[in-house]
């Protein structure tokens, strides 16, 4: 036991990590990162070119396992559409290269896509070994479509704003 309930340490600073639960390897915890990113919707062939009126993202790293959120909000004018599927790109750390690395995107909210042809995203799956996040969506009539199928970067437009959410592993 450290301290009391009326004696506390107010910070704690350990260079060698700590274990939590155990002394075994599977429970040291050396490793803890909060950061800022800063996240782009871009086409696998062609890259919607916009500018952006506000793009924020926040990651916290525990470990080998990154939790992301974010929000991409494009301009209303100037937009040219891409080509191919859509991606959300410049993750803060390379996905794993490995099944146990399977992550699932979770898209809070979503405005002002073309959904005319292909419909919104509405998740996404990571790209092993990259830093991105490949987008898909859902049709009523077609069932679940790949963002790989669709040609979704065109459907980038004037005012497209999109809230997100990942957790996935990373390699290192």
């Amino acid at each position: 036991d450290l301290g009391t309930g009326s004696d506390r340490f107010k910070d704690l600073y350990l260079s060698g990590g700590v274990y939590l639960g155990g002394t075994g390897s599977a429970n040291h915890l050396d490793d803890y990162e909060e950061g800022t990113w800063t996240p782009a919707l871009l086409g696998t062939t062609t890259d919607p070119t916009q500018s952006y009126n506000n793009r924020t993202a926040y990651y916290t790293k525990v470990g080998n396992l990154v939790h992301i959120t974010g929000w991409i909000y494009f301009t209303a004018s100037g937009i040219t559409t891409g080509a191919g599927a859509l991606t959300l790109d410049g993750l803060p750390f390379t996905i794993a290269n490995a099944l146990n690395a399977r992550g699932a995107m979770n898209i809070a909210e979503q405005q002002s896509f073309n959904t005319a042809g292909n419909g919104a995203p509405t998740t996404g799956f990571v790209a092993f070994g990259t830093t991105r996040i490949d987008l898909q969506v859902y049709q009523n009539s077609a069932g679940k479509v790949s963002g790989t199928t669709s040609a979704l970067a065109s459907d980038v437009q004037n005012s497209t704003r999109m809230a997100f959410t990942c957790t996935y592993n990373t390699a290192s």
